[in-house]
């Protein structure tokens, strides 16, 4: 019997053993919305820097690096993992590119899945330019990379266009002449149901009298 790889990741099957199998956001839209998270983190650790050299007092070269890692901590990871779990599993990225968060049951995060994904994030998007999150979701069938395989999360997306299909206002019509016996074949079966029991309730009626629904 063949062993499936850990990047296969059946589907959720609930306890009435139904299998859920929600689709997966596209890996374009993925990296879109990371580029994005990421300009924003870039654009607050700018920020955390300036407004730190402008308050900030001396400090030796090791308070300085401390105070840096503490500024980096606190835009990678903090920043994302508050601001995912307050909005159930969605950034400024997911927001722009209409994705978001969701555990492999399809409900909404917590914050230990915000978090195992915010750790995980500077090691395989940051660090290494994002190579082994492109890999992982490339072959994983929900798109998964390591962060959401370590949280159980993975990224659907929200924001779907669906064609909605108008009633033809067209109006059926019918019509008298050569094609009416075709487009109206009711008159034999009303003939032979309904019009002995009228001419029965009407005997002095003639039969041209007959109201025929079909002519």
């Amino acid at each position: 019997m063949p062993r499936e790889s850990i990047m296969a990741d059946r589907g959720y099957v609930t306890s009435e053993a139904v299998e859920l199998d929600i689709p997966a956001a596209p890996l374009p839209a993925r990296i879109g919305g990371a580029l994005i998270d990421a300009f924003v983190i870039f654009c607050a650790t700018v920020a955390g820097l300036f407004l730190w050299a402008q308050i900030g007092g001396d400090f030796d070269p090791a308070a300085q690096s401390a105070l840096n890692l503490i500024l980096y901590i606190t835009t990678v990871v903090v920043l994302p993992t508050v601001l995912e779990t307050l909005t159930k599993g969605r950034s400024l990225g997911k927001w722009a590119t209409g994705l978001r968060v969701v555990r492999d049951d399809a409900g909404p995060i917590s914050m230990r899945h915000a978090l195992t994904r915010a750790l995980a994030a500077p090691f395989e998007m940051y660090f290494t330019l994002g190579v082994p999150a492109v890999i992982a979701s490339a072959t994983n069938r929900k798109g998964k990379r390591f962060g959401d395989l370590a949280a159980g999360t993975y990224v659907v997306r929200v924001r779907q266009r669906t064609a909605i299909q108008r009633p033809s206002k067209r109006r059926h019509t019918f019509r008298r002449g050569p094609r009416a016996r075709t487009l109206l074949p009711c008159r034999s079966a009303w003939q032979s149901l309904f019009a002995p029991c009228w001419q029965a309730r009407h005997p002095s009626a003639p039969a041209s009298a007959i109201n025929w629904p079909c002519r």
